[in-house]
């Protein structure tokens, strides 16, 4: 297998962080693409762009209060062993453990 250290006269892996022969790190400068500092960009698709992380918590909340609703008035909700939970811990708290 042939070892890789270079790509385009720029050094990669663990040798762009070390400078041979130097027991200290040493900071990998990469240089300036069209001749200006700080050129690196970032593109995000349309999905992304529009993707709101409180809007879909707050529907996906929505989402279990009317499941939630919609189990209670349909009478499928409470059931015994969420009965025996709620009397066991006001047991335990009223009594203690």
């Amino acid at each position: 297998m042939h070892d890789i250290t270079s790509v385009n006269n720029l050094l990669t892996g663990p040798s762009a962080l070390v400078e041979r022969g130097s027991t200290s790190p040493q900071e990998r400068r990469t240089p300036p693409r069209d001749g200006q500092p700080g050129s690196d960009r970032l593109e995000l698709s349309a999905a992304a762009s529009s993707y709101d992380p409180q809007a879909e918590a707050l529907r996906a909340e929505e989402q279990r209060i009317a499941d939630l609703r919609s189990r209670i008035a349909a009478g499928s909700y409470l059931t015994p062993d969420k009965i025996d939970v709620v009397v066991q811990r006001l047991y335990e708290e009223v009594f203690g453990n």
